[in-house]
């Protein structure tokens, strides 16, 4: 009687053992990833392109006498008001009148006296930029030349696209203006152009012209990024886009097995895609096996 109670005891031990181990297997063959969540974020659809900081409304102005620079007022990116001096100039007749008088070694008082009033200056029409003097001190002028190149106050920034983009813009739609990374401000579509051939490859192109909502300080010519808003949402259940598969799935971790299931992306951009899946689902960023195992892995 002892051997076959004893046989019975051994058995239910080793059963015991193997299903011990049984049991420890698979979380020792479970596979470490790292986990997100569905959570409620801020998803927007962007356009990005490129272009150039420029100002509306570029004009020269012109001198109206002939006669010798004797003050050059303002330089290159001043901004000016209306009626502002720009160029101060003295005309032939007094200017030689002048070097005459001084050779006598008359007082400055006695030539001034003597001096006719032919000194004249130029005036901005409006408020303005300065963007080229034309002109320098003690140079001569001859009536009907340009002394300086101005524009107005309002800058823009232009941009050439694709005929294809230019199809999802509309005037008044508004992006976020950045340079190297650095936020600048927003602008708005103020101008959609024809379409025409890119000076460079040929290619049909469409001219954008953005006007910022606060003045930008870079130079005319300075490249900055547009990330134009197309349309988006606030609030809404959402991913981190390395979570979703190519196959525009995701693995859905539940009770420590993944499965994989469709993300129902509604809207994606680079970084987060708003799903059609409950918040708070818990999910596997890569690529697993169906039923597989899976852990969280430790930070």
């Amino acid at each position: 009687m002892r051997k076959p109670l004893w046989s019975l005891l051994m058995i239910i031990a080793t059963l015991l053992c193997t299903a011990g181990m049984l049991a420890w297997r698979p979380a020792d063959n479970a596979v470490e990833a790292h986990l997100v969540t569905v959570e409620r974020a801020d998803v927007h659809q962007v356009l990005a392109i490129e272009g150039r900081v420029g100002y509306a409304q570029q004009q020269y102005i012109f001198s109206t006498s002939s006669g010798i620079v004797t003050q050059v007022c303002v330089e290159k990116g001043q901004r000016v008001a209306s009626g502002q001096a720009l160029i101060r100039l003295e005309g032939p007749a007094q200017a030689q009148l002048a070097s005459v008088l001084a050779a006598d070694a008359l007082p400055t008082s006695a030539i001034t006296e003597l001096l006719p009033a032919s000194q004249s200056v130029i005036r901005a029409k409006d408020n303005c930029t300065v963007r080229e003097v034309l002109v320098e001190e003690d140079a001569p002028v001859v009536a009907g030349t340009p002394v300086a190149a101005v524009s107005s106050n309002q800058q823009e920034i232009i941009s050439y696209v694709s005929v294809t983009d230019s199809e999802k813009l509309n005037h008044g739609m508004w992006g976020w203006i950045s340079s190297g990374g650095s936020p600048l401000g927003t602008a708005f579509v103020a101008a959609i152009g024809e379409c025409q051939a890119d000076a460079l490859t040929g290619m049909p192109c469409v001219q954008i012209t953005f006007r910022p909502e606060a003045h930008i300080d870079l130079p005319a010519g300075a490249a900055v990024d547009l990330d134009v808003f197309l349309y988006g949402s606030d609030g809404v259940p959402s991913l981190p886009r390395e979570a979703i598969t190519e196959r525009d799935t995701v693995w859905w971790v539940n009770d420590g097995r993944c499965t994989e299931i469709p993300a129902g992306i509604i809207m994606a951009d680079e970084i987060r895609a708003w799903v059609d899946l409950p918040e708070g689902m818990m999910v596997a960023v890569g690529e697993f096996s169906e039923g597989m195992r899976i852990r969280e892995a430790a930070e």
